[in-house]
């Protein structure tokens, strides 16, 4: 078969998976990932705050042709995949490269995919050109006289830039007068120290529970700005005993197994996000009891227990699980529902006029939603541009007017209730499969109709009816009147979904 290019541009478990998947899948194929960054590991390799793990346990958040046998129950301490040896040439993959939260990862020299360029430049612009039915990627390279602009046709493109890596700061009036240090859990200072300092955090979302108890342990005092208590549940971290590592390591299936067991223990919680049955019901008033005994016994407090309480359905905004978080906000000042809107030199003010000295601030203000498309311009067919915050998909992976190019944690493909590589991994068979199909029917693009996308968004939509997720459509879980960032069904849906062989009838001939 006549081989073709692909740039991947993002290095993080999509961006890896993608050049994995297509160089098995087309080894006559020239293949060129682009990450701007210094490292390889995307959101891991972004996100080094004190105390940063993964919620889902390290067997399944892993890719499933790379399990790591014997690490710890939830990453945190033991982070060891995707670390890579790169040179100009090559992209060698590493021993059970994928696997748990990324921080690093071994080389194996046995098993080579070879990338035709790896590449670190600020990607700047797509353009879809017509006439040789390519995308034109302009890039820029760091130097002297603003770097060096460089200009290159692909066959295809697949976007794996992460959805959740761009932070979000707010316009906050003063805050380049602020003297004390500043920064957001996204771009974490490695030489911060809390040590006597008045700390304060703004936000309380999944980085602050994980940073809170970190920063509390060696600040002065901690002030913490919530706009919303969080749903803690109860972490399962443990360390396996040396006899589980040598089973799952040695035992033919046993890690995959036990891999599949934790797949549906997380299967079985999507019951707790609907509101349209019995079990449904019964299971989601279990859970918020289990969740208010935590906090019972973590906050002594009855005046900050009612501050720390959710008043939202469970679900409905990202459950996120800690042991010491709780602990952690009883010792501090929380600041409830009066949030910062300016900087002094010293201390922030909030929307009631209260003055807090602090010394040093953290944002944990999350991020610009699908914002690895943030600041690039991707002009498709006749022009068309692909906004910031995206329109219907089809399936989470493909939009109108825009040929060729394949979007990896699109629109709803979000990961309520499991591990984010699931439909990272099926997206990427996915791609595989329609490139396939397309060059075998000898079809010149790839794009999705009109009809295709807005069928796809509507069946999406109406799962989301019977859930939690639309009764606080003040979460970021919302966009433009819609949930633009969950999958509102089961993975075993997704799956199935995402496995059936594509129908072509779907795309323009």
């Amino acid at each position: 078969m006549a081989s073709f290019t692909v740039a991947i541009v993002g290095g993080g478990f999509g961006g890896i998976d993608a050049a994995i998947q297509l160089r098995k899948r087309f080894p006559e194929a020239s293949l060129a990932l682009f990450e701007a960054a210094d490292e390889l590991g995307g959101v891991w390799q972004w996100n080094t705050y004190p105390g940063c793990a993964c919620d889902i346990q390290s067997h399944l958040y892993s890719l499933s042709y790379e399990l790591k046998p014997g690490l710890r129950s939830v990453p945190g301490e033991a982070l060891t995949p995707l670390e890579k040896r790169l040179d100009r040439q090559l992209l060698e993959s590493r021993r059970n490269q994928a696997v748990s939260a990324g921080r690093s990862a071994e080389v194996r020299s046995d098993r080579i995919f070879a990338v035709s360029e790896i590449v670190g430049p600020q990607f700047e612009t797509l353009t879809w050109i017509e006439s040789r039915n390519q995308w034109l990627l302009v890039s820029r390279t760091a130097g002297g006289g603003g770097g060096t602009v460089t200009e290159e046709h692909f066959d295809y493109v697949v976007s794996a830039q992460g959805p959740l890596h761009i932070p979000k700061i707010p316009d906050y009036d003063g805050i380049e007068k602020f003297e004390g240090d500043v920064f957001h859990t996204a771009r974490w200072k490695s030489d911060f120290n809390a040590q006597g300092k008045v700390v304060a955090v703004i936000g309380t979302g999944a980085s602050a529970v994980q940073a809170i108890p970190e920063l509390a342990k060696t600040s002065k005092e901690l002030v913490v700005f919530q706009r919303h208590a969080a749903w803690i549940t109860t972490k399962a971290d443990y360390k396996y005993s040396a006899v589980a590592k040598w089973v799952f390591r040695n035992v033919p299936l046993a890690a995959r197994i036990w891999r599949y067991m934790i797949f549906w223990s997380h299967e079985y919680q999507y019951l707790a996000f609907r509101t349209d049955s019995r079990i449904s019901r019964a299971l989601r008033g279990l859970v918020q009891m289990q969740t208010a005994a935590l906090l019972r016994a973590q906050v002594p407090d009855a005046q900050k227990r009612a501050v720390l309480t959710p008043h939202y359905p469970f679900g409905a905004r990202r459950v996120t699980p800690s042991n010491q978080y709780l602990r952690a906000m009883a010792g501090a000042t929380v600041v409830d529902g009066d949030p910062v809107v300016r900087f002094e030199p010293r201390a922030v003010v909030t929307a009631s006029g209260r003055v807090v000295p602090v010394d040093a601030v953290v944002l944990a203000t999350g991020f610009v939603l699908n914002g690895g498309n943030a600041g690039i311009m991707i002009r498709g067919r006749c022009g068309n541009r692909l906004a910031d915050g995206f329109e219907a998909s089809y399936r989470s992976t493909l939009f109108p007017k825009f040929p060729n190019i394949f979007f990896i944690l699109g629109p709803n493909s979000g990961a309520g209730h499991t591990s984010v590589l699931i439909p990272l991994e099926m997206q990427n068979k996915y791609i595989a499969n329609l490139i396939s199909e397309a060059r075998r029917l000898r079809m010149p693009f790839i794009e999705v109709t009109d009809e295709a996308a807005a069928k796809w968004d509507k069946y999406v939509q109406k799962g989301f009816e019977g859930t939690v997720w639309p009764l606080d459509n003040s979460s970021w879980y919302h966009q433009g009147g819609k949930i633009l960032t969950l999958w509102p069904y089961s993975w075993v849906r997704f799956m199935r979904e995402m496995r059936a062989l594509p129908k072509m009838s779907d795309f323009l001939s």
